[in-house]
């Protein structure tokens, strides 16, 4: 087994989308009272990853090696010289298993005064 650095193999990019949405709101009850004029409330919806795009992690990748030979065309393996051309992998080798955080969405009563 060879010992592989982080970051040798990358994954896909993420793509992410966080929203927010908010109101504000004055109700007379509200600014009449002991809390003033500037008194409001604010009504907040948010989603983060809001259209549930499964993110694969990166850092879980399997790198077990069968016999550990990996070659990159005729001449070694480098930073410049670093397409694969073949190695002695496991059928599972640099498949993620696991994903990021789903969709999560929260609600807030937010109050100004």
């Amino acid at each position: 087994e060879s010992n592989i650095q982080r970051t040798t193999c990358l994954g896909p990019p993420n793509k992410n989308v966080d929203l927010s949405f908010y109101k504000n709101f004055s109700p007379s009850w509200l600014t009449s009272g002991f809390l003033g004029e500037a008194a409001k409330i604010q009504f907040r919806f948010e989603m983060f990853n809001a259209f549930n795009t499964t993110q694969f992690r990166g850092d879980v990748l399997q790198t077990n090696f069968y016999n550990g030979t990996v070659t990159c065309g005729a001449n070694p393996c480098s930073a410049t010289n670093n397409t694969i051309t073949s190695a002695g992998v496991t059928g599972d080798y640099g498949v993620s298993g696991r994903t990021k955080q789903a969709r999560e969405i929260q609600y807030a009563l937010k109050l100004y005064f």
